[in-house]
């Protein structure tokens, strides 16, 4: 991987040959708080949560009735269990073994949990910034020794890759093959979905078919940043892979960031005047 100044980014082929770097002022003054993204992650995931909730007839389907008094028991309902063990234990009620639920979770409550605008977007500007940081990137675990360039910027012909053969070779010449073989083989032993390598494109096409067979991938559309993708647990630094265009587009967003905390501003009416106007200054 090669060394550079802050704020100078390559421009890479598929092949692995650099076009043109550019520079990009004002990313390495961001201050990057771990606390509120954590914090911004769990109340988005609260809003998500599902209800926990029983039958309300559970633990009281059994044929069951009170022997009465006189017995030395209590007038609990008891099971008629004709010369089982489970004759004559206690049902229906909450104190005993098999019986109802005391309480049940309310299905009325209000699970929803508001989060300030200010703070979404700040978490999601602090998740972009983290994914060009080297230091955060290796922190996480990901493997870039064999990245040509940090951060991987392509050339917009890759969102007209189809199949997952064509996007492996890529992968080998320009990096980013170690670290899906890695995902894949954590993927295999310990049957969990791991969260390794973003593509991120400007533009919506199917997608799907470059990773329903290939573990650890994934893509996102710059319209729709998604912040649980971009810092899953609440974890800053994800290995992304960007695009010509939707990484210009995104950090020239985050140098109007400031004017879009001050105002009101929508976000998305935002990006199309930004994507009309996407001329960098080159580097030198």
């Amino acid at each position: 991987m090669s060394t550079k100044d802050a704020g100078i980014f390559d421009l890479l082929s598929i092949n692995g040959i650099i076009l043109r770097n550019f520079r990009i002022d004002g990313i390495d003054t961001t201050k990057i708080d771990i606390n509120l993204v954590k914090n911004t992650f769990d109340c988005i995931k609260k809003s998500f949560a599902k209800i926990n909730n029983v039958k309300s007839t559970a633990g009281s389907e059994t044929s069951s009735r009170s022997w009465g008094t006189g017995r030395g028991i209590s007038r609990v309902p008891r099971v008629r269990g004709s010369g089982t063990s489970r004759n004559g234990q206690g049902a229906v009620c909450n104190m005993c073994r098999g019986g109802r639920v005391f309480g049940v979770n309310r299905y009325r409550k209000n699970w929803n949990l508001d989060i300030n605008r200010k703070i979404r977007v700040l978490s999601l500007h602090i998740s972009l910034i983290a994914t060009i940081i080297p230091t955060i990137i290796v922190s996480r675990g990901f493997i870039i020794n064999d990245f040509i360039s940090f951060p991987l910027i392509l050339e917009d012909v890759v969102r007209f890759v189809w199949h997952p053969r064509e996007l492996i070779i890529i992968l080998k010449r320009v990096g980013g093959f170690s670290q899906l073989i890695k995902s894949f083989k954590i993927c295999k032993n310990l049957d969990l979905k791991c969260k390794s390598v973003i593509f991120i494109f400007d533009k919506f096409f199917d997608y799907n078919n470059l990773i329903k067979n290939s573990n650890g991938l994934d893509f996102m559309v710059l319209k729709k940043l998604n912040f649980c993708k971009l810092s899953p647990g609440g974890n800053i630094g994800r290995l992304c892979v960007y695009t010509n265009t939707s990484f210009m587009t995104i950090f020239k967003l985050i140098t109007y960031f400031r004017l879009l905390n001050r105002y009101k501003v929508d976000l998305f009416t935002t990006l199309k005047d930004i994507n009309r106007n996407n001329n960098f200054s080159k580097a030198n």
